[in-house]
């Protein structure tokens, strides 16, 4: 099982060493997961703890690839972390 949660960046884009290019792929990858409403609505749910993938697809009532899908493009912007607990591990 994976287990989800809300995470706050630390800093909104990488470090100034990383140059111009990093900090607008970074940038670009913050609002293509926030430009989505089922992302939203992820993001919203993930602010009150840690959520298992099953209770994510019952309270969006959406199917497994469609929310593995939206949890991969919030978790690449930085948005969640994820962590593998029980059997799936």
């Amino acid at each position: 099982m994976l287990v989800y949660r809300g995470r706050v960046p630390a800093a909104s884009a990488p470090p100034p060493s990383a140059g111009r290019r990093a900090d607008l792929t970074h940038l670009t990858r913050l609002f293509r997961a926030l430009t989505d409403e089922t992302r939203l609505q992820l993001i919203d749910l993930l602010r009150g703890g840690e959520r298992c993938v099953c209770e994510l697809q019952d309270a969006l009532d959406a199917g497994q690839s469609r929310l593995s899908f939206h949890l991969k493009v919030i978790k690449d912007a930085g948005l969640v972390t994820h962590r593998k607990e029980g059997r799936w591990s």
